[in-house]
């Protein structure tokens, strides 16, 4: 049996077996035999994947090489498996001086059917119901492969989470194999229980004020969950400047609430906002030095307070110049 699904995949899996292994390709102390696998793309894939030759380096005892082998073998097979081949199996034969191993990948083996266990039908409404149903028809016929099965939970978790089960969880994906080539999935999930939107904690405020960044959050404690305003949660805090980081930790509160607990990594003052001040800043800062110095010294000098009147008006008028210009920038840099 030849699936399209398989031959386009066969490369992508094996590639990421290869990239997942620091070992470099090497010699010929072993082989790979795949003449006789009739679909390319496996044999190519097992090709790509195959590392015994580099493992067989440096192996002073029939141990070391048992323990080499059997690793390889595993690595294979679990190869084969994730690319539907769930009956496959690697062979291992010494012949002139070398291990070499045959795959024997058996049947390639589709999707059957697909039970959800621990999701019970009363707990959602017709929508629900219809898209899981759409999910698993679409999945039946498959190549019962490791990229399909993860889909299939990414899909299955991802609808169920959408509304009221934030905790949805996979807890196991079993296969049961039939004579016919056909396998049937099992599906395990938990799905906790139906929450709303509980409270919501901020954690790690220092300069920022908490009702400012808690104007981020769209929704109120007791409304429905919905994974779209959670979502929008995260974008909204992602939005603003003066939070560099964030993490959102997940819990249930006790009675029927989804609490979160948000940490916040604030973002370094933005020193720009004071530069920007300029000129007039500058100007009026120096002068009212200058003026407050001069009054100063001409007061202790015994200069009569009515002939400095109008240098102490000048200070007064360069401080509120300066004021003005820089306190709304101050207050900006320290928000």
């Amino acid at each position: 049996m030849s699936d399209p699904f398989v031959k386009s995949k066969a490369l992508m899996v094996a590639v990421t077996f290869w990239a997942v292994s620091s070992l470099p390709a090497a010699g010929a102390s072993a082989r790979l035999e795949t003449e006789g696998l009739k679909a390319p793309g496996v044999a190519t894939a097992l090709h790509l994947a195959f590392q015994l030759p580099t493992l067989l380096e440096g192996v002073v005892s029939p141990a070391e090489e048992d323990e080499a082998v059997q690793l390889e073998t595993v690595r294979l097979r679990r190869l084969m498996v994730d690319l539907g081949y769930l009956d496959a199996d690697i062979s291992v034969a010494h012949e002139d001086g070398q291990v070499v191993l045959k795959p024997l990948p058996g049947r390639l083996y589709s999707v059957g059917s697909i039970e959800l266990k621990g999701v019970r039908r009363s707990d959602f409404g017709p929508d629900v119901v219809s898209d899981l149903a759409e999910t698993v028809r679409d999945f039946v016929g498959r190549a019962a492969t490791a990229e399909a099965s993860e889909s299939l939970v990414r899909r299955i978790v991802e609808r169920i989470g959408r509304q009221d089960f934030p905790l949805v969880r996979q807890r196991e994906l079993t296969w049961k194999r039939g004579a016919d080539g056909v396998a049937a999935a099992t599906l395990d999930l938990d799905t906790g229980p139906r929450l709303h939107f509980g409270e919501v904690v901020f954690r790690g405020l220092r300069r920022l004020n908490e009702a400012d960044i808690r104007r981020a959050v769209p929704f109120r404690p007791g409304d429905r969950y919905e994974r779209a305003l959670f979502e929008k949660l995260r974008l909204n805090l992602s939005a603003l400047k003066t939070v560099s980081d964030f993490s959102i930790d997940l819990k249930d509160d006790g009675n029927g609430g989804l609490g979160m607990d948000i940490r916040v990594h604030e973002a370094p003052p933005d020193l720009s906002v004071l530069a920007d001040a300029g000129w007039p800043a500058l100007v009026s800062g120096l002068a009212a030095l200058v003026a407050l110095a001069v009054t100063q010294l001409a007061g202790q000098a015994g200069v009569s307070r009515r002939r400095l009147r109008p240098m102490i008006w000048a200070a007064t008028a360069c401080v509120l110049t300066f004021a003005v210009t820089v306190v709304p920038r101050l207050v900006a840099f320290l928000s």
